[in-house]
């Protein structure tokens, strides 16, 4: 079962540069890491200085794992720098799919 994580932060725009520092720091490594399917960090293009964590794992133990971690504390640092109160959501899939539920569908629609 995969696990996602998605936490988003809003930073002030002076600690907005040391919020993308800890992200550099630390994303790469995490990337590595085992059980760890994708790790990005996007910021909002339109200026509210919020910034979201998205995070794929293999499995709940991956993420246990990780959030035990001495790299955790990064993103401990990060929630505490947030302005507002952070949102993060944890999200288990049995099931995925991809283009193919789209080739699917629109097949289905024009037949």
């Amino acid at each position: 079962m995969m696990i996602q994580t998605v936490l988003k932060i809003v930073v002030s725009p002076e600690t907005r540069a040391e919020a993308l520092e800890i992200i550099d720091s630390i994303i790469e490594r995490i990337r590595v890491s085992s059980g760890c399917i994708s790790y990005g960090a996007y910021h909002d293009v339109l200026g509210e200085n919020s910034i979201m964590i998205i995070e794929q794992w293999q499995s709940r133990a991956d993420l246990d794992r990780f959030i035990c971690s001495d790299e955790y504390r990064y993103i401990l640092a990060l929630i505490e720098l947030s302005n507002k109160s952070p949102e993060i959501h944890f999200h288990e899939f049995s099931k995925i799919g991809g283009m193919e539920i789209i080739e699917k569908l629109r097949t289905t629609m024009t037949t």
